[in-house]
């Protein structure tokens, strides 16, 4: 999946100074499944943030600038569900 944010202002009155403003972003995650009926497992492989963007979570606006918390970074792994 992908997901496009065109920016934003993080305050009302708009983007006045940089520190203000979120640039656009495009975040892509994948997945994939195999599911073994007989034992009921699944093992997925999944990947969140593949092109590593950098970019705000949230943002905190102060008299002395911008407290900001990022997104997470590339993210990959397996996971394994077994129902019984």
């Amino acid at each position: 999946d992908v997901y496009y944010n065109s920016g934003y202002a993080y305050q009302a009155q708009g983007c006045e100074l940089d520190y203000i403003c979120q640039d656009a972003y495009a975040v892509i995650n994948a997945r994939a499944s195999y599911l073994y009926d007989p034992w009921g497992l699944r093992v997925t492989v999944f990947g969140a943030n593949l092109a590593d963007k950098k970019y705000s979570a949230s943002r905190l606006i102060t008299d002395f600038g911008a407290n900001q918390l990022l997104a997470p970074p590339l993210t990959y792994g397996v996971r394994l569900n077994w129902d019984f």
